[in-house]
């Protein structure tokens, strides 16, 4: 009789919801994104912004979905500031340091499933395992992979933002 495992070389993991638990707590998410870009010294209300964002972000799912292809969050709130007339790249500091205090919140909550470490453990004495995350944000996905050890169980780590 055949193992369910022959043929099989290597394993595929997801992160958020697959290795790691997240409670979202959008309204902080928004807090923090929004007072970082007003002490970098972005005039704005936080409704404006809100809005403007939503709208933004739409189109890009939308792109996103059509083309296949990821779309970064810092292009995202460079794009909303740009539209609310400021001058704003997707690499200008305060931008990345906006989207990371938006993310913080995010990184704090996740919690890794108790069974992951022994899981991951075996099947990488078995199989090559890969990691692959759809995440606008790759810096975030790297955090929690340092942040619960797990990057030595991977043969190959692909983030959606880093491959496009």
């Amino acid at each position: 009789m055949a193992s369910w495992a022959s043929g099989i070389e290597a394993v595929l993991f997801d992160l958020v919801g697959t290795l790691v638990s997240v409670v979202d707590r959008p309204e902080l998410e928004w807090k923090r994104l929004y007072e970082s870009l007003v002490s970098d010294g972005f005039r704005l209300s936080f409704q404006s912004f809100q809005d403007v964002y939503v709208k933004v972000h739409h189109a890009y799912l939308e792109l996103r979905l059509r083309e296949q292809r990821e779309i970064g969050t810092t292009i995202w709130v460079a794009d909303t500031l740009r539209a609310l007339g400021f001058k704003a790249e997707p690499n200008d500091e305060a931008v990345i340091r906006a989207v990371e205090a938006f993310y913080e919140p995010f990184l704090e909550a996740m919690q890794l499933y108790p069974c992951v470490d022994r899981t991951l453990s075996k099947l990488a004495a078995r199989f090559k395992l890969g990691l692959v995350i759809n995440f606008s944000y790759a810096p975030v996905a790297r955090k929690a992979l340092a942040r619960f050890r797990l990057e030595p169980y991977f043969h190959t780590v692909v983030i959606s933002e880093e491959v496009g």
